[in-house]
């Protein structure tokens, strides 16, 4: 659902920290902002301040039309060194003359870090980098929680790929409309690209934008000794084994009611966004975002006749582990969770937040699946 969008006085500017490529954007997206009087600051996804440079880094591309999908926007010229950033947004004073000049032009982004380390590597402490990189996920999404409850802002920027823009959604829980630029490499949640910033944000700015609101799971962990755990999600929830484990038994009921017990490698619950993310792989349906749907695909199931299912998306979805003995853990968008014991169940509901994503370009759902999954190529 689309709807029109607040005005915009207070922006915050999210990225990871230890990306150069993102740090040297956020800067400079800072003194675009303030130069134009927009109260700006920017927390790093490891929760610690952030400082700008003062420099004003790369430039914004040149404006030569009046749309988002123009080649640039009135931009920044060399200012002064801006001041040390607190780790959540606060206010900050306008600036009193925004200038005219133009930045110098903008660098490819060529050494863009990528959203999770290459399996393969070694770490410091020789364990498999599939390891770490989870491990890093995990922390990341941690400090995501952390550092997004103190935003009190009008709009979110943030700078990174998918994994950074799932792990702020879900600690924003729609107190403030977010647009993704996309730093990383597909790219499905986020709206623009780097060379769309300043000719979006104009338009943002000048309120030509509307919202399109997107569901969350409330995911609730309830463990066969009593402990119980809450989470959010944003794409899906996924039980599997590990690579080792021989296949899982796993019962599904919904609200209430028996639906049947699947064995395969594992399942996944889908919110419409997450439609497109792992339930994709494994053969699961493509689902518009604006549907009110939860898709249950089962990973390589036994049964060939266990087919992908879509339900509304009101109701609750109850999944017991019913294998003892083997190693299987509870996957929440590919950054949270742990493992499961025989009998953990997880309860699947809707959240009463949605996030709320900025449209600013006039590209449709379709034109992302026509262009990201290459139809017709």
């Amino acid at each position: 659902m689309s709807r029109r969008p607040p005005r915009i006085e207070r922006v915050a500017v999210i990225h990871k920290l230890g990306e150069p490529e993102a740090a040297r954007l956020a800067a400079e997206l800072l003194d675009w902002l303030r130069r134009r009087g927009v109260e700006a600051s920017t927390p790093g996804l490891d929760g610690a301040p952030a400082e700008d440079s003062g420099r004003p880094g790369p430039g914004a591309p040149e404006h030569t039309g009046g749309g988002p999908s123009g080649t640039g926007a009135p931009s920044p010229g060399s200012g002064d060194a801006g001041p040390t950033l607190a780790a959540h947004p606060q206010r900050q004073p306008p600036a009193t003359q925004p200038p005219e000049s133009q930045p110098p032009e903008s660098q490819p982004p060529g050494s863009q870090t990528p959203e999770s380390q290459t399996p393969g590597s070694q770490t410091p402490e020789s364990r498999p980098a599939a390891v770490h990189s989870a491990e890093a996920q995990a922390a990341e999404a941690q400090s995501a929680e952390a550092l997004c409850v103190g935003v009190e802002s009008d709009l979110v920027v943030v700078l990174g790929g998918d994994g950074t823009l799932l792990s702020v959604a879900r600690a924003i829980q729609g107190r403030a409309p977010i647009l993704g630029v996309n730093l990383g490499t597909l790219g499905f949640l986020t709206e623009i690209n780097r060379g769309e910033l300043y000719p979006s944000l104009v338009d943002v700015l000048a309120g030509r934008f509307t919202l399109e609101d997107r569901s969350l799971f409330e995911v609730e962990l309830r463990r066969c000794a009593g402990a119980v755990s809450s989470y959010r999600v944003f794409n899906d929830a996924v039980v599997n084994k590990s690579a080792l484990a021989r296949m899982i038994r796993l019962i599904v009921r919904i609200d209430g009611r028996f639906v049947a017990v699947y064995r395969a490698d594992g399942l996944i619950l889908s919110t419409p966004t997450g439609s497109t993310a792992y339930n994709l792989s494994a053969g699961g349906p493509i689902v518009h975002p604006s549907l009110p749907v939860v898709v249950i695909t089962p990973i390589c199931p036994h049964t060939l006749s266990q087919r992908p299912l879509v339900v509304p998306h009101d109701c609750e979805i109850e999944v017991t582990l019913d294998t003892a003995q083997e190693e299987v853990y509870l996957t929440l968008d590919g950054q949270e969770g742990g493992t499961l014991a025989y009998r953990d169940a997880i309860r699947v509901r809707p959240a009463p937040d949605r996030v709320r994503l900025v449209q600013v370009s006039r590209r449709t759902f379709y034109d992302a699946l026509r262009s990201k999954l290459r139809w017709g190529e």
